[in-house]
């Protein structure tokens, strides 16, 4: 790992052996390797901080499950901007996913893209926060055996509004959302 005041960069390695099992979250792929770099770094007068990771995840290393060892890239990167004291932006991406090389051929793959932008302003008696927050996200799912494919694509848009007054115990919200699948 490599550290600054602005930026900072690594790498990270996991491995899980054939016989890897874990009660806490039993559905994880075990005889797999992952290797990511890492970074983060801060621009525009530290206005912008950006996180991302970029790497492959190898699988069916011990060829127990048929010849071949599976390949997948594996992404994510987030992005904050603070434009002044009052309007601010989130966005990012991520890809995760596993392949198995079983006679199933089984792949699952899930793409995301969130955007959340938010503002806030004041008064005397009370502040005010909108938020809104939309998210696209595509997942695809296939099969060898019995031959199947899924693509599921979603869009989901969420607009919050919370008022709180200064000199009140109630602080009520309103939240409208919105789904498309």
């Amino acid at each position: 790992i490599k550290k600054a005041t602005d930026w900072e960069g690594g790498v990270k390695f996991n491995y899980y052996g054939a016989g890897y099992y874990t009660a806490g979250y039993p559905f994880m792929d075990a005889d797999r390797m992952d290797y990511t770099a890492n970074t983060r770094f801060k621009l525009w007068k530290k206005k912008i901080n950006i996180t991302a990771s970029a790497g492959q995840r190898l699988g069916n290393l011990s060829h127990i499950s048929g010849p071949g060892v599976t390949r997948q890239l594996i992404a994510n990167i987030n992005t904050f901007t603070q434009f002044n004291d009052r309007f601010s932006l989130n966005a990012g991406y991520n890809n995760f996913g596993f392949n198995s090389v079983s006679t199933s051929g089984y792949k699952s793959v899930r793409h995301a893209l969130p955007l959340l932008p938010s503002y806030t302003w004041s008064s005397a008696s009370m502040s005010n926060l909108v938020s809104v927050t939309y998210t696209w996200s595509k997942y695809d799912e296939t099969t060898i055996l019995p031959p199947s494919f899924t693509r599921n694509n979603t869009q989901t848009l969420l607009v919050l509004y919370v008022p709180s007054f200064f000199k009140s115990s109630i602080s009520p919200d309103l939240s409208l959302m919105w789904f498309r699948n």
